[in-house]
């Protein structure tokens, strides 16, 4: 009878006691999911995280390469122009070499710089540059007219009022050629005396332009 008690009461415990335990490892069980549920979860929101950074960063990275592609475009076609109005003015001197004397005055100030491509004179070995001729100047083939023209350097050109002012109105002043070329935008004739001034000022420096009507006007200084 007391051994029966005894094991019941043992069999109570025995079992009471692995409830708590299963319960426990339960419990233990549940944490452990709870964990790894925060744990996915946090790694969840640290990637989308990451994923938002990087598509930021890759954002802004594409903005400056843009920028910089079109900022190495601008200054390519700068250094183009640039290099192709020092060609035309190689053109001139290879004609002085050659006939031993300027182009034809016409006017006040317009030199005949057609005669690059079309002359009778003496020495004459040409075309000079591969730019159709008209009347008196020559058809670029990007732009309009390009010619030479005669104006002092100094003072300051009257902007708008005269694009090339007259050698005699300055006597003392070396008259220098220039070369007129018609046909650029604005935002280019900035860009192009930046380059070649080192700042933006269409009066004076050995680049300077102006509006007239509807399009650009420009000179750049030779001698």
């Amino acid at each position: 009878m007391k051994k029966g008690a005894i094991f019941e009461l043992e069999s109570r415990a025995f079992k009471k006691q692995f409830g708590k335990l299963f319960l426990v490892r339960m419990q233990s069980v549940d944490s452990k999911e709870t964990r790894g549920a925060r744990i996915q979860s946090n790694r969840a929101a640290m990637f989308g995280l990451d994923a938002r950074i990087a598509l930021a960063i890759f954002g802004a990275l594409s903005v400056i390469s843009g920028a910089a592609l079109y900022s190495a475009i601008t200054q390519a076609k700068v250094v183009a122009f640039v290099t192709e109005m020092n060609e035309f003015g190689k053109a001139r001197e290879q004609y002085l070499l050659d006939v031993g004397q300027e182009l034809t005055l016409l006017g006040d100030r317009n030199l005949k710089t057609q005669e690059l491509n079309a002359s009778t004179l003496s020495g004459w070995n040409a075309p000079y540059i591969s730019w159709n001729p008209s009347v008196s100047y020559l058809n670029h083939p990007t732009y309009s007219e390009a010619m030479f023209v005669l104006a002092p350097k100094s003072p300051a050109w009257n902007i708008p009022t005269d694009l090339t002012p007259l050698c005699s109105a300055n006597p003392s002043e070396v008259c220098h050629v220039w070369v007129h070329i018609i046909g650029l935008t604005e935002d280019f004739n900035k860009q192009i005396d930046e380059y070649i001034d080192g700042a933006v000022d269409a009066q004076d420096g050995n680049y300077r332009w102006r509006s007239n009507a509807t399009y650009y006007n420009i000179g750049l200084a030779f001698n």
